[in-house]
Parts: C-alpha cells; sequence; structure tokens
C-alpha cells in the first residue's frame, strides 16, 4: 500500500519531473517488487523519461538511472529495453563521465549483463584508463569497478582476470587505507573470480582486514563472503583459520537475518573448506532448502 501511495503521487507530479527526479524515483521502486516496478515503468514515470529522452540526462542523472535498472528484479517488463537504450546513451557520452560514475556504471553493467562484448570493453578501457587518469579513486569505486568485472561471464568478458591483475597495485593500496568491511568483502569476492596467482597477495590484504571488520558485515554479505572463500579453496589457495572461524561465529549470531533456507549454502561451503564440524553453524528446520520453498508456496497463497 505504502508504494501504491507513493507512486499515485508521483503520477500526479511527473509532468514536472527533471531527469534527475525521474532516476531518483526510478532507483526507489525499481527495488521493490517485481509489479510495481513494472507499475513504474508502464506508467506516468516511465512515460516522463520517454517525454525527456536520455539526451537530456546529465552524467550523474545517467549514472544513477543505470543503477536503479540494475537493481530490478530479473524478468521485469521494460528494464532491459530501457537499459540498452540508455547504455547506448551511455556509449556515445564517455567523456562526459569522471571515474566515479564510470565504475557505478561498470558495477550495474556487472548486473545487467548486456550481450554487447564490444560495447562492455570500451566501457571498461574508458573508466580504467580514467582511474589511471585520476591517480587514484575511493577504496568503494574501486571495489565497484573490481565488482563490475568479476561479474561479467566469460563468454562476454574473456579477459577478466587480466583486467583484474592489471588493477593489483591500487587494489593494494586501497585495502592499505583500511576501507569499510562491505569494500573489502567486494574486492574479495572480485578476485576469488581471478585465475591468476597474482591475485593472492590481494586476497591475503583483504582475508586479514575482513577478519578484522567481519563484523560489519550483514548475514546476506557474509554468506556471499563464505561462498567466495570456498571457491577459492578449489583453486588451491586457502583463507585464514581466523577469518574463517570469525565468519562462521558471526553467520550463527546472525543466522535469523537470512532468508529461511539460506544458512545451508554456508554449511556446505564451510564443509567443502575442511572446516571442522564443531566449528560450523548447526542448522535448524527454517535454514533447509525446503524452508525456502515453503516460504514461496505460503507467498502465493496468502
Amino acid at each position: 500500500k505504502l508504494y501504491s501511495n507513493a507512486g499515485r503521487r508521483l503520477g500526479e507530479e511527473a509532468p514536472k519531473m527533471s531527469p534527475m527526479d525521474c532516476a531518483y524515483a526510478a532507483g526507489a521502486f525499481l527495488r521493490g517488487p517485481a509489479s510495481v516496478a513494472e507499475k513504474v515503468l508502464r506508467g506516468a514515470i516511465g512515460e516522463r523519461i520517454l517525454e525527456l529522452g536520455f539526451g537530456s540526462f546529465d552524467p550523474e542523472a545517467l549514472t544513477l538511472m543505470l543503477n536503479s535498472l540494475s537493481r530490478a528484479e530479473p524478468g521485469v517488463w521494460g528494464v532491459e529495453t530501457m537499459a540498452s537504450s540508455l547504455l547506448q546513451e551511455i556509449h556515445s557520452r564517455l567523456h562526459e563521465l569522471d571515474a566515479d560514475q564510470l565504475t557505478s556504471i561498470v558495477r550495474s553493467l556487472g548486473h545487467l549483463q548486456p550481450e554487447v562484448p564490444e560495447v562492455l570493453k570500451q566501457v571498461l578501457d574508458h573508466c580504467q584508463l580514467k582511474v589511471e587518469d585520476a591517480g587514484g579513486i575511493s577504496p568503494r569505486s574501486l571495489a565497484r569497478l573490481c565488482q563490475g568485472i568479476a561479474m561479467q561471464p566469460s563468454t562476454t568478458l574473456p579477459d577478466a582476470s587480466e583486467r583484474l591483475v592489471s588493477l593489483i597495485p591500487q587494489v593494494r593500496r586501497a585495502l592499505e587505507a583500511k576501507p569499510t568491511a562491505v569494500s573489502t568483502a567486494q574486492i574479495f569476492w572480485s578476485y576469488s573470480r581471478c585465475s591468476f596467482d597474482e591475485r593472492d597477495a590481494v586476497l591475503k590484504d583483504a582475508d586479514t582486514r575482513l577478519t578484522e571488520r567481519a563484523i560489519d558485515l550483514t548475514a546476506d554479505l557474509l554468506l556471499n563472503l563464505v561462498e567466495a572463500m570456498e571457491a577459492i579453496g578449489r583453486t588451491g589457495w586457502s583463507p585464514s583459520e581466523a577469518l574463517v572461524q570469525k565468519v562462521s561465529y558471526l553467520l550463527d549470531m546472525k543466522r535469523y537475518d537470512l532468508q529461511p533456507g539460506r544458512l545451508w549454502r554456508a554449511t556446505k561451503a564451510f564443509e567443502s573448506l575442511g572446516v571442522a564440524p564443531e566449528l560450523i553453524p548447526p542448522l535448524e528446520t527454517r535454514d533447509q532448502p525446503a524452508a525456502a520453498q515453503t516460504k514461496r508456496k505460503r507467498t502465493k497463497g496468502e
């Protein structure tokens, strides 16, 4: 009802909305349920965006709009088409965007995964050049760049590992600056997807930082971290025992922040890493895969 009321009010104000207003509104509603997101794109806000045209969006509005589209649930009507048009506009105006905006766009493309390898390559090349020219960017922006590269499938971005390796000097400097736990976890996850041995120094630095600050991560990010640790373990690199124990303890403490039917994934990852049974969070009924299925059935029937 809250989304419905807000959407109705925004619909009344749509004719007055600027490009940035549209981008903010899209960001608020596209993160919601698919039914709400579709109403926004089919309704007055979507019509206002088409009326304005992406050519009237400044670099900040273009960046925010692509980020908004990338946060929508998979399969939402209109997202893929609008994102494609938006990417065309961004591609033609890459020279207008600064390094921070470009790293945000790269991460958004990681979520959207457009099947346009040449365009993606040009965006990444331009972004990495801008980052080099800037002489350094914030750890948060650098983590976004790494994440966006690592999220792309190898069929679309076959040189992802090479790109991550080229960023190692900047990434290590960023980790020395003691970034937030979230940025560190994003870097750790990204380099778990890197196939070259040069990544080991980054993983070790991130491991140390995460052992100190993992408590700042949400339960969902802790789960992602465990699965990244397990993925790295399959390649011969092992996370420290201190990090494994810290993450296991925190997941047990924050288990009720996870949706039902998810904690078992952490258990499987810990088992794959060879963690002692007594250090693995014990599973309750709600933590089993069947709990997630039960929750979905109840939601549909309500």
